[in-house]
């Protein structure tokens, strides 16, 4: 079994709401590391938990404000060297970040379920290109 633990410990005129908000940001925490962990929550993580809900605010806007982009990598025969096909590979341009690796979003695109959104615009986009 695995239990993640987020501890939000109370000063003198703490209110039961703000504990609990600390406490379930540093359960985000502890999750996020790895799960199976304790994490006694820190000031610092307030802002961590507020960039990660504003970075997933702007990936659910990216398809609607037409950010993604599709790049393709050639798939070439070895032994021929010849391109027998090529890959399609999405790419979110931001407009204040620029290029955002999918390393990055991805795994919140997966977590949120737009990852499906995400998969069904590059099949429809690279189908619109090649035609």
């Amino acid at each position: 079994m695995n239990i993640s633990l987020g501890i939000a410990l109370a000063s003198e005129g703490d209110v039961s709401e703000n504990l609990i908000r600390n406490a379930d940001t540093a359960m985000f925490v502890a999750k996020t590391n790895g799960k199976n962990q304790r994490v006694i929550y820190t000031p610092d993580m307030h802002s961590l938990v507020t960039d990660r809900a504003e970075f997933k605010k702007a990936l659910n806007s990216a398809l609607s404000e037409d950010e993604f982009r599709i790049n393709y990598q050639p798939i070439i025969d070895i032994r021929s060297g010849k391109v027998q096909g090529a890959e399609a590979l999405v790419r979110w341009e931001h407009p204040e970040r620029g290029f955002i690796s999918p390393l990055e979003f991805l795994p919140s695109a997966e977590e949120s379920g737009l990852i499906v959104e995400i998969d069904r615009w590059v099949v429809m986009e690279a189908c619109l290109q090649l035609a």
